[in-house]
């Protein structure tokens, strides 16, 4: 059928996806619709228990608090049975109490001693007739209330007028507790007063049915409170509840009206919470679904077909964006293609590039190469394994055991000069062993030749065969060359003393003469060399340098210099215990320090033999040292701030949770002030402690609602919060979903 009709391929499968969505949903429909409807109901009579359960939950768990903090009173050496007598007990009790405040919900903490003539509390005291006098009991007059609140065994709800002045009176909901808790006999009574707008302000933001009602109802049957003015008909509910024993929710009609009644008592103070919604109210979702049900069908089939065509277009969006990018970075290339010719455009113009990538990588390996070989006289390799690691991409390897550095030096304006390292390697391969290896080195001084050759200890070269290859360059030449030759060593990590050594020859040429090969055994330099070494200096040194001891480096560094000054006869001396000291500091540094430090100031061996003076050569040493030296001041500091910031993390693992944590107290526990930890916290780990609290704490929520059936207002007392609306905002900012939404997904 769909050939027949010439129907495009993109919109055949478009009209069966659709078919496809279709089909489920006509079935929902016919079969299901008054199934989802009852469960709709039932959800809806669920939701309004547990907002009622949540309110109950929630009052339960502040009076918890207040209990709490009557325990933590009880507990306090500053409520002692005698009655505060001074000033300064009466400044202790005002403290504790301030203190103890910490629960935003609380008005006021007041205490009063049995026996005693004043309430205290956290701001202010009082005479019993002068509180009497603010705080109107519909119960009790003055005597009454004295004789009350002197006798109080157990804790006690009431309710009271207070007096803010001016006209204006608030009406208080009075928690009195005895002090001790459970006490036979009590040495006083805690009073938390709590404004009635902070429990309706707690009943509106869970109450979401704009015609419903919350109040509170005590044991005697007296309506404590209400969110809406109490009529005629919640007389009508208030006797039902008060003649049952149960809770839940049950349907009460009134004047006409259908009303579902829903009450909870609470296990902690007594209290009934009731809430009641007119059906009309509480049934209008479902009555919305029935009206709009098959609008939402139609809906639903209409944006479905829209997101499958966007869907199906999506599906060639990559194919397409491959194509774009190259038109936009290679549309030379692909000018004359066309659809997915152009892809095959693509794939070509790619092997090309990496064609010529793969030539630009030959042409820089002899860079690569030299810069290696460099790094191999300046003593960078300590070991044949470290120089092969680093030269295997570019070929260079050291297969022999002895290494031996030679300098050739010739006149740099002759005219045959610029291809002497050919003529040089040319000679060298002719006479050198099979096995041998041999490396050029660039020279910053024009004129000179560098070479690295690796043989076997019995390959090594007399003074006659380089006198040999010596005049058939100069023959070639027609000009005197000059050779240096450094001593062998069986050791990679020691070449850069031949290459001074070499250069030292090359120097003793201004007083043997040029135009002929010089043994370094040969140059003055040698037969001083080992006259002194700083042995004992150079480990004493590298023992400081392990310690870190910044100041007993450069002690020993001075005494360094000042020996060197004064036993060196020679600058190839100086060059020598330069190089040496220099290159102990920075290796000792990596060791110490875990590799951090690759290179540092004048460690260019190179550039180190062409230095003219005494003085130049032991500021290199003072230079080494002192960067060292400032390297470890920094590191302490480093290393204290580290270990603060570690103790930091355990301390907010163990303290996070609770309800009285603060970046104060834990400063104090640090001796530290809370701007330093704030500091030290934020550059370590990039977050302040406030954002890492809420996310310890974040994290606790849910495990707690994936892994129990704890209800969210337990939770959000377990992990150090107060109120749950900012929780559940917090909450939302950090996964983008609620709490309840949250624990559904089972996460």
């Amino acid at each position: 059928m769909f050939k027949r009709w010439k129907i495009p391929l993109f919109y055949r499968y478009l009209l069966s996806y659709v078919l496809v969505l279709g089909i489920p949903i006509l079935v929902i429909g016919l079969t299901l619709y008054s199934h989802i409807v009852n469960l709709m109901r039932e959800q809806a009579f669920e939701a309004n228990r547990k907002v009622l359960t949540q309110i109950s939950d929630i009052v339960d768990s502040k009076f918890r608090e207040f209990m709490s903090i009557a325990g933590t009173i009880s507990n306090s050496s500053d409520f002692s049975t005698k009655p505060p007598q001074n000033p300064y007990e009466i400044s202790m009790v005002r403290k504790r109490l301030n203190y103890e405040i910490g629960n935003n919900f609380i008005r006021e903490l007041l205490f009063y001693p049995h026996g005693g003539t004043y309430i205290f509390s956290n701001s202010s005291s009082y005479t019993l007739p002068f509180f009497h006098k603010i705080f109107r009991f519909e119960e009790w007059q003055e005597p009454d209330f004295e004789r009350t609140i002197g006798d109080l065994k157990h804790p006690t709800l009431t309710l009271a007028t207070r007096d803010e002045g001016s006209g204006s009176y608030t009406t208080q909901f009075v928690y009195m507790v005895p002090i001790p808790l459970n006490s036979m006999n009590p040495k006083g009574t805690a009073l938390f007063t709590v404004d009635e707008k902070s429990i309706l302000d707690l009943f509106q933001a869970l109450m979401k049915y704009r015609d419903g009602n919350t109040f509170v109802i005590d044991g005697q049957g007296r309506i404590l409170t209400s969110l809406q003015p109490i009529g005629a008909k919640d007389g009508v509910f208030i006797e039902r509840i008060l003649r049952s024993d149960m809770e839940g929710t049950e349907t009460v009609k009134t004047d006409g009206n259908k009303y579902y009644v829903s009450y909870a008592k609470s296990r902690t103070i007594g209290l009934t919470f009731v809430t009641i919604v007119p059906d009309k109210e509480l049934m209008q979702p479902v009555n919305e679904i029935k009206n709009k049900s098959v609008v939402s069908a139609v809906l639903i089939l209409l944006f479905g077909a829209v997101f499958i065509y966007f869907g199906m277009r999506l599906n060639y969006r990559p194919l397409l964006k491959l194509i774009r990018h190259g038109e936009a970075r290679w549309g030379a290339a692909m000018q004359h293609a066309h659809g997915f010719d152009k892809i095959k455009a693509i794939m070509e113009y790619a092997e090309h590039m990496q064609s010529r990538l793969n030539r630009h990588e030959e042409h820089a390996q002899p860079a690569m190469r030299q810069d290696l070989l460099s790094g191999l006289l300046k003593g960078r390799f300590k070991t044949k394994e470290a120089f092969h690691e680093a030269g295997q991409t570019v070929g260079l390897k050291l297969g022999q055991s002895a290494y031996q550095v030679v300098i050739v030096h010739y006149d740099p304006h002759i005219e045959d000069g610029s291809d002497l390292r050919d003529r040089l390697y040319s000679r060298l391969q002719e006479r050198m062993p099979d096995d041998a290896e041999i490396y050029f080195v660039n020279m910053v001084e024009e004129g000179k030749e560098a070479c690295i050759i690796s043989v076997n200890p019995g390959g090594l070269w007399n003074e006659e065969a380089w006198s040999d290859v010596r005049q058939s360059l100069a023959a070639e030449l027609s000009g005197p060359v000059t050779i240096g030759i450094g001593n062998a060593y069986t050791g990679p990590g020691e070449l850069y003393k031949s290459f001074i050594e070499a250069s030292t020859a090359i120097q003793y040429s201004a007083v043997k003469g040029k135009n002929r090969v010089i043994m370094f055994h040969e140059a003055s330099a040698a037969r001083v060399e080992q006259v002194w070494y700083p042995a004992s200096e150079m480990q004493e040194l590298k023992e400081a340098l392990k310690r870190k001891e910044s100041a007993e480096v450069m002690r020993i560094a001075g005494l360094l210099v000042d020996k060197i000054r004064d036993n060196s006869t020679t600058l190839f001396m100086a060059t020598y215990l330069c190089t040496d000291i220099t290159n102990m500091v920075w290796r000792t540094m990596q060791e110490t320090c875990g590799g951090k430090y690759q290179s540092g100031p004048n460690l260019d061996v190179m550039a180190l033999t062409q230095l003219g003076s005494f003085d130049e050569y032991v500021q290199v040493v003072m230079d080494v040292c002192s960067f060292a030296a400032g390297e470890f001041e920094n590191s302490h500091s480093r290393s204290a701030e580290q270990e603060l910031y570690q103790s930091m993390l355990k301390y907010l693992e163990t303290h996070a949770l609770d309800y009285h944590f603060s970046v104060q107290g834990m400063a104090e526990s640090f001796s530290w002030s809370a701007s330093h930890i704030r500091r030290v916290f934020k550059e370590r780990s990039g977050v302040t402690i406030s954002d890492h609290v809420h996310e310890l704490r974040i994290h606790k929520a849910k495990l707690l609602l994936t892994t129990t059936d704890m209800s969210l207002q337990e939770i959000v007392v377990k992990i150090g919060y107060s109120d749950v609306s900012s929780f559940i905002r917090k909450f939302k900012q950090h996964t983008g979903m609620t709490p309840r939404d949250y624990r559904k997904m089972g996460w």
